[in-house]
C-alpha cells in the first residue's frame, strides 16, 4: 500500500477511501434517481479535517444549485440517496451551503467562492463542533454551528452527474 493513500486516526492508520472501495479518487457513475452520493470510508467522532481535490468538473453545472456538494452525512445515512441532503451539511459549488440536513439552499450569500477544476475543497470540525469550509487553504468559513455526532464526509450529485473525478488528498481526526 503506497503510504500517500493512508491517514491516522489517533494511532490507528487507515486508508482513504469512497464507499463501494478503498480508492481516494472517485469518478463519479451514471444512474440515481435525482441525486446520489458517496461518503468516505472513515467515520469521525470529533474534530477532523478532509481535503478533496477537484480532478475533473463539468464547468456548466458549477453555479447551479445540487449540482455537486462536498461537506458531511451523519453516520450510517448514505442509504439514502435520493434525499440524501436530508442528513448532510453540505457546501454547493456555487459557494452557497444548504440549510443544514434539508434540501433547502441558503441562498442569501455565497459563503465561498464557486469551484473550479483542480481547486482543494476543505471541510472542518473544531472543538465546539463548528463546521468551517475552504477552497485552496484559504481561510476557513465557518457554515455550520453545534454539530455534534458521528459524520462521514460526503459527496453528492445530481443523478445527471456522470464522469466527474474527484481526489480524497487527507482525512485526520483533528482540526487544522
Amino acid at each position: 500500500m503506497k503510504e500517500e493513500f493512508k491517514f491516522s486516526l489517533g494511532s490507528q492508520i487507515s486508508v482513504l477511501g469512497w464507499s463501494g472501495n478503498s480508492d481516494p479518487v472517485l469518478t463519479v457513475t451514471a444512474g440515481g434517481s435525482s441525486y446520489k452520493c458517496w461518503v468516505s470510508t472513515a467515520l469521525f467522532e470529533n474534530e477532523f479535517t478532509c481535503r478533496v481535490k477537484i480532478v475533473s468538473i463539468e464547468t456548466s453545472r458549477i453555479s447551479g444549485y445540487w449540482n455537486y456538494t462536498f461537506g458531511i452525512m451523519k453516520e450510517g445515512k448514505s442509504t439514502n440517496q435520493g434525499s440524501y441532503y436530508s442528513d448532510s451539511a453540505v457546501l454547493q459549488s456555487n459557494g452557497h451551503t444548504n440549510i443544514q440536513f434539508s434540501g433547502s439552499s441558503n441562498t442569501n450569500t455565497s459563503l465561498t467562492a464557486s469551484w473550479k477544476v483542480d481547486d482543494v475543497l476543505g471541510v472542518y470540525r473544531d472543538s465546539n463542533n463548528d463546521i468551517y469550509f475552504s477552497i485552496n487553504n484559504e481561510e476557513k468559513v465557518k457554515g455550520f454551528t453545534n454539530v455534534s455526532g458521528n459524520f462521514n464526509i460526503v459527496l453528492g450529485f445530481s443523478s445527471s452527474c456522470n464522469g466527474e473525478v474527484f481526489e480524497m488528498i487527507d482525512c485526520y481526526d483533528k482540526f487544522e
